[in-house]
C-alpha cells in the first residue's frame, strides 16, 4: 500500500570553506564550499490529501521571536519543493506539510533549503515519483542554489551556483556551537557587498579538503574559513561581538555560517559545547550545542 505520511528531517548546515567569485552575468556567482550538516534540525510531516493542492503550516516558537513569522505560500521553499514534486509527478492529489521550525532565518544555516530538499525527497516518496538524481537535482536547483546539496547531506564540495555537489571523505562528529546575535543577514546584502569591493581574502578549500582525507582533526580546525567574514563587520557588527564572546568562552575556531548572521565554533568535547551555549544564552538569542553529522543522519526519513 502506497504510504501517506512521512517524517523526515531537515538539518541546519555549516561552511568549513566558503569562497565567492565575482557576479556573473545570470545574476549569480560562482562558489566554492566544502558543506557540513550538523544535528541541528527542522522536522518536516508530509501527508497527502484529495484536495489537489498544497497547504504549509508552520511551528517556529523555538526561534527568536525577532524572525520567527514563517510565510506559508508560494515564499516558502517547501511549498514550492511540494508544488514541483505535484507538476512532475502528473497525481491528482495534493499535499498537507507541516514545519517544526529549530533553525534561525537569515543565519546563514540553509533552513529554507533544508526543508526543500527534505519536501522533495519525502513528497516524492509519497507519490511514488521516482525521479532520476540529476531530475531531482535541477528540480532542487530551481528551488534555490543550497537546496542540492541537501539532497547529499554529510560532507561534499560544492561549487557552480550550488548545482555542482561532489562527496569528500566525511568529517569526524566534531561538536559544535550555533549560536546568532540579535539580527539576521540578508544573502542578498552579502553577496552584493562582496561585489562592491569586499575583502577578497580567501578561505582554503584545498587545505580543508587535505584536512579531511588525513582524518586531522587539529588541520581541520586550522583549515576553516569563509570569505564572508571580510565584510560582515559592515552589515551586521554584533556578529563579530558574538564571535569575539564564544572565543573567549573556549570555542576555537569560530567562523561565520553561510553568509550569516550566525556563527559556529568548533568545541573539544560535546559537554563543553554544551556548556558554552549555555552562557551564550544569557546574552543572545539563539545558542545551542550541535554536531557534524553524515549523510545517513541527514537524510533520515520515516513513511507510515
Amino acid at each position: 500500500m502506497q504510504p501517506r505520511r512521512a517524517t523526515a528531517l531537515a538539518c541546519a548546515k555549516v561552511n568549513l570553506s566558503l569562497d565567492v567569485g565575482p557576479l556573473r552575468p545570470d545574476g549569480f556567482h560562482d562558489i566554492v564550499s566544502v558543506m557540513q550538516t550538523i544535528g541541528l534540525a527542522d522536522t518536516i510531516v508530509i501527508e497527502t490529501t484529495d484536495r489537489g493542492d498544497v497547504e504549509v503550516t508552520c511551528d517556529a516558537s523555538a526561534i527568536p521571536e525577532w524572525r520567527n513569522h514563517i510565510p506559508t505560500d508560494q515564499q516558502n521553499t517547501a511549498f514550492r519543493a511540494a508544488e514541483a514534486v505535484l507538476l512532475r509527478a502528473g497525481v491528482p492529489i495534493g499535499l498537507r506539510i507541516h514545519i517544526t521550525k529549530r533553525i534561525p532565518v537569515e543565519a546563514g544555516l540553509g533552513g529554507g533549503s533544508s526543508d526543500a530538499a527534505a519536501v522533495l525527497r519525502a513528497a516524492a516518496a509519497l507519490v511514488a515519483w521516482k525521479p532520476d538524481p540529476d531530475a531531482l537535482t535541477a528540480a532542487a536547483a530551481e528551488i534555490g542554489s543550497d537546496v542540492p546539496f541537501f539532497l547529499l547531506g554529510g560532507t561534499a564540495l560544492v561549487r557552480g551556483r550550488g548545482e555542482i555537489i561532489a562527496p569528500v571523505p566525511s568529517s569526524p562528529p566534531l561538536p559544535v556551537v550555533i549560536a546568532q546575535p540579535n539580527c539576521g543577514v540578508s544573502t542578498r546584502d552579502a553577496y552584493d557587498a562582496l561585489d562592491r569591493g569586499g575583502g577578497r581574502r580567501r578561505s582554503d578549500t584545498e587545505a580543508v579538503c587535505d584536512a579531511l582525507s588525513s582524518g586531522k582533526v587539529s588541520a581541520l580546525r586550522d583549515a576553516l574559513g569563509n570569505h564572508f567574514e571580510t565584510v560582515i563587520s559592515n552589515l551586521a557588527p554584533a556578529v563579530l561581538d558574538l564571535m569575539e564572546d564564544m572565543a573567549r568562552a573556549g570555542a576555537s575556531p569560530v567562523r561565520l555560517c553561510g553568509s550569516g548572521s550566525a556563527v559556529f565554533g568548533v568545541a573539544d568535547t560535546q559537554e563543553d559545547a554544551r556548556a558554552i551555549a549555555d552562557g551564550l544564552r544569557t546574552a543572545y538569542p539563539f545558542a545551542v550545542a550541535s554536531q557534524f553529522v553524515g549523510s545517513t543522519a541527514a537524510l533520515a526519513m520515516v513513511l507510515s
